[in-house]
């Protein structure tokens, strides 16, 4: 084979995929986390270690009547036979993934993971991005298309929490 083809070939398989990364880069992800807009709806993360392969979280948004608005379970694991980590997102009991991660990176005490899965337009990236240890919000944005196919992004900033007293 063409040395040149080889190594195209190797970039197009490389593409999207983030190094090699374990649960333990995402540490920045574990704990409870919170914030309440200005009009009183209220978004809390929580995240907790499932064991050496795998990631869990739950988020619960709720009105100024603490009443619930939505639900969503996510899951981050290690795919096995590979290096890859898979995010999926279940919102109100529906799947939207595989999001497979693309980006892990480290800058100062900040590490970032982005998620993406192309073929969901609607919500094709989830980024993530906090600090070890926990001493600024955990970052998180999101990004899309509308219905028009108008390129949105929402960014929300959740600070630690005491998960046992929040509720």
């Amino acid at each position: 084979m063409n040395l040149k083809i080889f190594f195209m070939l190797l970039g197009f398989f490389a593409w999207g995929q983030a190094d090699a990364a374990s649960m333990a880069d995402l540490s920045f992800l574990r704990g409870c986390w919170g914030v309440t807009s200005p009009n009183g709806l209220r978004l809390s993360e929580d995240w907790s270690k499932g064991n050496d392969d795998a990631m869990v979280g739950v988020s619960l948004t709720t009105n100024a009547a603490n009443k619930t608005v939505e639900t969503a379970f996510f899951e981050i694991r290690k795919i096995v036979g590979s290096e890859e980590l898979h995010f999926t997102p279940y919102l109100n009991g529906r799947s939207l993934g595989p999001y497979v991660m693309t980006e892990l990176s480290t800058n100062g005490d900040r590490r970032t993971a982005v998620f993406t899965n192309p073929q969901n337009k609607f919500l094709s990236q989830f980024t993530y991005s906090g600090t070890v240890p926990k001493s600024t919000p955990l970052l998180i944005e999101l990004k899309g298309e509308n219905a028009q196919g108008t390129p949105y992004a929402y960014r929300f900033e959740l600070l630690t929490e005491d998960c046992d007293t929040r509720y």
